[in-house]
């Protein structure tokens, strides 16, 4: 199997935990060009439409701060920028919170061998 994921260029990530949040960037930059990180959706999403929806894949954490959820946030890229691959991380089960259509589900704690599994299949099978 090929290890090397189709990304080239930009990961978005969503996180409130500093510490997370650094563990994601970290991964993301080891396995793609650039990642840039948000502590909050709104700053996430402000960015995103500054670049106009131009990055490769979307991480967002589920209960950060600010007006907007990461289920809202990805909820708004998949209108905005349909073709964008998007993991939603949460500490919640599934079943308590709004999952957005064409977004792969991530429960928290994961291991970095699930957050790079599920990586590889939003970025070789996008929902």
């Amino acid at each position: 199997m090929d290890n090397r994921f189709p990304l080239k260029k930009l990961v978005v990530v969503i996180e409130d935990d500093a510490a997370i949040r650094m563990l994601v960037e970290d991964m993301m930059t080891d396995f793609f060009s650039r990642c840039v990180a948000f502590p909050t959706a709104d700053e996430g999403l402000q960015y995103l439409a500054s670049v106009q929806g131009v990055c490769d894949l979307v991480i967002a954490d589920y209960g950060v701060p600010g007006a907007l959820t990461g289920a809202d946030l990805l909820k708004e890229v998949k209108q905005r920028w349909p073709g964008v691959p998007s993991i939603l991380t949460s500490g919640y089960a599934s079943e308590v919170i709004e999952i957005p259509p064409h977004v792969l589900y991530l429960q928290k704690p994961w291991s970095m061998e699930a957050l790079s599994q599920a990586v590889r299949q939003v970025s070789f099978n996008p929902l």
